[in-house]
């Protein structure tokens, strides 16, 4: 493994050291770490910040939860976390208007594993998102890569549009006529736009197929009824993150409305193959989120959606090619914009760095994977801390200075350091 020279001068302080003075330096580490994304513009479309109640009860992590029905009662003390887990499930059902939720999962892809632990049999022949990064792609963990290849799934990919910017409904149909999947998986993680899951849905429908989506980093936007709403639409589960623009803890979610799949689910999460077990401090964090989102997701999410839409018009004024232009740049709370002209390989995350600013960039798929030419944005973070339409033309403006004037990233850190302390009160939340 080739470390990253930057990586090299913060390893020099480990070296030859004895053990007892690893936990001193580590701690430097950590407090470095939590300063820097305090200070930092964070504008990564997967991040989030989560609300002050929330926080105070993520630290419970040494307390630990058995996945298992509400009535087994084999370790002393369950009672409390199983009701907290009721709490969370029924909070989570009603935000959803699903018929069932299953909260207690450590992880997106832990959701996705079980889900298609419960979809899927070995080896089976499945339909998904193309796995190179485009500006609608699957997740790895979906793929060959990740608990698809774990399952040995013969993965067939969804024709996209021209423009790759969403499915291709009629080229779909046909591929998945002579495929016969029996899954079909959407859902992108890199997502602009609704899909059109009613139009898949007949499709799925016509071969016998189950349908399911990955909601993980739209499931805000679906709560805060600023997206489109996959189980209204007629998929048969909907998996998540709780940890992107739910801005809850890190943790998964499954939901569905169908008996069948309530029917698969209930036995393989409370069963001996998914005996695990879970913090108590993240499903009592979870619950707290969900009713902030009952009670401010949709104002929450509608401005997420507004900003995202002003941060991808401002960044077209200032120079920057995004993805999306003729359709209002986004839906959701992700921009895209090309940098490949700009930057080559890890520059730009490392100018943008130097400017305090926190994105993430990746390889388009015309390109070599080291090329990095793709800058993705999310505004959830700044929302979060009370951003509006305004100051994503301030966004606009460091960007371009860092990216396209090459200003020196230390004088551009000044000013995103002074905007940025405009803003420290975390919004749409219990105060």
């Amino acid at each position: 493994m080739e470390i990253p020279a930057e990586y090299l001068k913060e390893l020099e302080q480990f070296r030859g050291v004895v053990p007892a003075q690893i936990a001193s330096r580590i701690e430097t580490l950590l407090r470095t770490y939590e300063k820097l994304d305090k200070e930092s513009l964070n504008i990564c479309a997967a991040k989030r910040v989560v609300s002050p109640a929330v926080n105070r009860l993520i630290p419970s992590r040494s307390l630990e939860g058995l996945i298992s029905r509400p009535t087994h009662r084999s370790h002393g003390g369950l009672r409390y976390f199983h009701v907290m887990s009721l709490v969370a499930k029924q909070l989570a059902e009603k935000l959803f208007n699903a018929r069932f939720a299953e909260c207690r999962l450590p992880s997106g892809c832990g959701a996705i594993s079980v889900a298609l632990y419960s979809l899927t049999n070995l080896r089976a022949n499945v339909m998904a998102l193309p796995r190179e990064y485009t500006t609608h792609s699957a997740h790895p963990s979906l793929r060959e890569q990740g608990y698809g290849g774990f399952r040995g799934l013969q993965i067939t990919d969804i024709p996209l549009t021209e423009d790759r910017l969403n499915v291709d409904v009629d080229a779909m149909a046909e591929v998945a006529k002579k495929v016969k999947p029996s899954l079909i998986i959407t859902g992108s993680h890199v997502m602009l736009f609704p899909e059109p899951i009613a139009e898949i849905r007949k499709i799925a429908d016509d071969i016998g197929a189950k349908m399911m989506y990955d909601g993980a980093h739209v499931l805000g936007l679906i709560a805060g009824r600023k997206f489109q709403d996959p189980l209204k639409d007629g998929v048969d589960l909907l998996v998540g993150s709780t940890h992107k623009t739910l801005s809850g803890p890190q943790g998964g979610i499954i939901l569905t409305n169908k008996d069948e799949m309530i029917e698969r689910l209930e036995p393989k999460m409370t069963g001996s193959r998914m005996h695990s077990v879970v913090s108590a401090g993240y499903v009592a964090g979870l619950a707290v989120t969900l009713a902030e989102w009952l009670e401010f997701g949709e104002e929450f999410a509608d401005q997420v959606v507004r900003n995202a839409k002003a941060l991808g018009k401002a960044m077209d004024k200032e120079g920057f090619h995004l993805f999306g232009k003729d359709k209002g740049y986004t839906e959701s709370h992700t921009v895209v914009a090309e940098i490949s002209t700009l930057v080559k390989g890890d520059e730009g995350l490392t100018l943008l760095e130097g400017a305090g600013i926190m994105a993430a960039t990746y390889n388009l798929w015309w390109e070599p994977a080291s090329k990095r030419g793709c800058l993705r944005m999310g505004t959830t973070i700044p929302t979060r801390y009370g951003m509006k339409e305004s100051e994503m033309k301030e966004i606009a403006r460091f960007l371009r200075r860092t990216l396209i004037d090459r200003e020196a990233p230390e004088n551009v850190r000044r000013d995103v350091l002074d905007f940025k302390s405009r803003f420290t009160e975390i919004e749409y939340c219990f105060k």
